[in-house]
């Protein structure tokens, strides 16, 4: 039997019923037929509410894009920072409504609105002396300063007009006055429609504009700086500090001198529209927004962060009105995916047979529990194989070191893929260990709660992204996108200790970058020799001119540009970040600069110190932005990915770009198709033994353009499973024979 799949509506107080109202009315209204299971599936169908949410999100997304792309205040600052009008109108609308979206996420986690200071403004006489008993003198003025006594009421006030003129930090020392008592709620307890109720604020009690006055000081100042007790003072409330770039200005956009307004209608137009209303606040409040990424056997009907991934990778082809958008991989192909490249990776780098790892990679959980029932019961006969068990741990460290690579991450399914069957893995390990521990099979006996604490899931989600997960993608919105994902992952799991605030994101732009993956040159030449990354001296004896040269040796580089990539990683000071970033560039730049002087050519090297300080650069170099990996692995455990089906017709500029390369000149071949160089790409980056896995068009092995890239697979590679799907389509908008392998 296939197991059963659960599919739920979440319904209640403060949970949008519109989708479930829709879907189910029709069915409980006719009283006459009996509903078939055909017509409940079609009631409880995830992929329709894909569909229904990316129209009106699209139709969102293009309206606020022509908006700005017409918008005088918004054309002279997008010149100002060097940048085409229609490409930066179309990554600022996606990257809006993607921090629009996250807002909706974390409301949801009741993150924002968490009250400090009373929420009715007022205190009574005894609650006032209690605060006042404990505080230093120059907080207790700033309260009394705040709070008035009513001597009719009997109660003190909060004078409005005094809290306004308070500065900020006058503002914290308020704020201090109530850490640690009563009013200071906890994280979770924050208003489940707080983007909502501002947007109603704005309209009904100011003249303000909801974007220029209330978004832009929320994104740019609320999220992105630390604060002490995390108190905001223009929205009188906690607000977490999230770090991780997702809330900085795009491009270095000067927010606070730009005054550009997006008018309020685009977010909500109720006023005018009533019941009808569809500006983005208007749509996204029709729908339940749920934090856990749903697996293929789980899924609720709501928009969670994968639905969200969805809807973004459709967006990215998507120019104008007539665009259909992207196709998207099928979560039950990732899941798949995922599992047989973890499959086969264990396997190779642990010896355990792989029937026994496959059946722990895809029934772990089935074994831990069932294995709890058997000590539940004293005895220890277990269900998982003995040659996994006594090899737990190894394979924890093999899940530890596993490194994987997406050279088209789009919307980032597989790295979120990935990452959810490491975390399964490990937390099946996690029982185990346990089970190990009591038995005394360690040195020394570390006790459960230990154990769990020291293995939570948001500690083995933050290491996975930091040591193992890497993507590349061209677009700009795809990699924003799959960074909110992971971000979006990591939120989900914060289970926050009393007195405990909501732990910065992580900066990703060490990991996901945007860049060309298949070109690594400029103008023909090869900026980077990646055999500056095995060790040079090797205890041989120099001369004195060799031994100045070493005073640069790359790997003193390399260790330096570790470390600081390491740091950038969970750096939350802005302004460190900014200094640990510009440093990493200077070390790279200089990896690059040994690498063109020991070639001898001072020609390249002027070339290269023209765009050298360039923000972006038509090159990606995997070698160097991922040296880590290649100088402690040689490439990577995995690649894996959904790469881009382009045929040569009609798209003979793109393909020129790369045939020109060196790289290109060993692939290229006419009549080829686009992802035959994504497939020669993740070979040369790979490890040796390591793992390749695409869903791509399954005619390669029969076509002309497919020559080379067969030749390269059979030279370089063993197909190990090959799965073709023949004629039924796996994309809903491709028509498109695909396959596995």
């Amino acid at each position: 039997l296939t197991p059963a799949k659960r599919y739920s509506y979440l319904v209640g107080k403060n949970e949008p019923t519109h989708t479930a109202r829709k879907r189910l009315l029709a069915i409980l209204k006719d009283d006459e037929k009996k509903p078939s299971i055909q017509d409940i599936e079609r009631a409880f169908s995830v992929e329709k509410v894909t569909d229904d949410f990316f129209e009106q999100y699209k139709e969102k997304y293009l309206q606020l894009k022509e908006y700005l792309r017409d918008n005088d205040d918004f054309i002279e600052e997008t010149k100002k920072l060097g940048l085409d009008i229609e490409k930066f109108s179309e990554q600022f609308s996606k990257k809006l409504m993607g921090q629009i979206s996250f807002l909706y996420f974390l409301q949801k986690k009741g993150w924002l609105g968490v009250t400090i200071l009373p929420e009715n403004r007022m205190l009574r006489v005894e609650e006032y002396e209690d605060i006042t008993g404990k505080l230093p003198s120059n907080q207790k003025k700033i309260l009394d300063r705040i709070f008035c006594f009513d001597r009719v009421k009997n109660i003190y006030i909060m004078n409005m007009d005094e809290f306004k003129s308070l500065s900020d930090s006058e503002a914290i020392d308020l704020s201090n006055c109530f850490k640690g008592t009563k009013f200071d709620m906890p994280w979770g307890t924050g208003k489940k429609k707080f983007i909502r109720e501002l947007f109603d604020f704005c309209e009904k009690e100011t003249n303000l504009n909801f974007f220029n006055d209330y978004l832009e000081p929320f994104f740019y100042e609320a999220l992105n700086t630390k604060r002490k007790n995390n108190y905001y003072k223009r929205f009188n409330c906690k607000i977490p500090f999230l770090n991780g770039g997702l809330f900085e200005p795009l491009e270095g956009y000067h927010w606070r001198d730009v005054n550009f307004e997006i008018p309020n209608e685009i977010f909500s137009n109720c006023k005018k529209k009533g019941d009808h209303a569809d500006g983005i606040l208007d749509t996204f409040d029709t729908y339940n927004f749920t934090i856990n990424e749903a697996e293929p056997l789980e899924k609720e009907v709501a928009v969670d962060p994968e639905m969200l991934g969805k809807v973004f990778e459709n967006l990215l082809d998507v120019k104008s009105r007539k665009s259909k958008g992207a196709f998207y991989t099928p979560r039950e192909i990732v899941h798949f995916m995922c599992q047989e490249a973890l499959i086969n990776y264990i396997s190779n780098e642990v010896d355990v047979p792989y029937e026994d790892i496959k059946q722990f990679i895809l029934y772990g959980e089935l074994m831990r529990d069932q294995d709890n029932t058997k000590i539940a019961e004293g005895t220890k006969d277990y269900i998982i194989p003995k040659s996994i068990y006594d090899n737990i741990l190894a394979i924890d460290r093999a899940l530890d070191n596993v490194r994987i690579a997406d050279p088209a991450v789009g919307s980032g399914a597989f790295p979120l893929g990935m990452l959810t069957e490491i975390v399964n893995a490990k937390n099946n390990i996690t029982e185990y260990v346990i089970k190990r521990d009591r038995e005394g099979d360690f040195d020394k006996s570390y006790g459960e709660e230990f154990i769990r604490n020291w293995r939570s899931n948001y500690k083995t989600k933050r290491n996975t992204i930091r040591d193992c997960i890497y993507a590349v993608d061209i677009e700009a919105s795809a990699i924003d996108i799959t960074k909110l994902r992971l971000w979006l992952s990591l939120v989900v799991d914060q289970e926050l200790k009393d007195g405990e605030d909501p732990h910065p994101l992580p900066n990703l732009d060490m990991n996901i970058h945007v860049g060309n993956s298949l070109v690594d040159e400029y103008q023909g030449i090869k900026l980077f020799d990646k055999t500056v990354l095995k060790k040079q001296n090797d205890g041989k004896k120099f001369d004195e001119h060799e031994q100045l040269r070493l005073l640069f040796d790359s790997d003193q580089i390399l260790e330096e540009l570790f470390q600081r990539q390491s740091q950038y990683f969970g750096e939350p000071d802005e302004t460190r970040r900014k200094d640990l970033k510009e440093s990493i560039d200077v070390l790279q730049d200089q990896l690059i600069l040994q690498s063109l002087g020991d070639a001898g050519n001072i020609e390249d090297i002027e070339k290269y110190k023209k765009i050298q300080h360039e923000k972006s650069k038509p090159f990606f170099i995997w070698e160097l932005e991922f040296a880590k990996v290649f100088k402690e692995k040689d490439g990577f455990d995995i690649v894996i990915g959904n790469p881009p089906y382009v045929g040569e017709s009609g798209n003979k500029n793109l393909f020129r770009e790369i045939a020109k390369t060196m790289f290109g000149k060993k692939y290229y071949r006419g009549k080829m198709d686009f992802w035959y160089f994504f497939t020669s790409k993740g070979i040369e980056v790979l490890k040796e033994r390591g793992t390749l896995s695409y869903i791509a068009p399954n005619n390669w092995m029969t076509t002309f353009g497919g020559k080379n890239m067969r030749k390269h697979m059979m030279r370089d590679t063993t197909i190990k499973k090959f799965i073709s799907f023949g004629n039924n389509k796996v994309f809903e908008n491709a028509d498109q024979q695909t396959m596995i392998f």
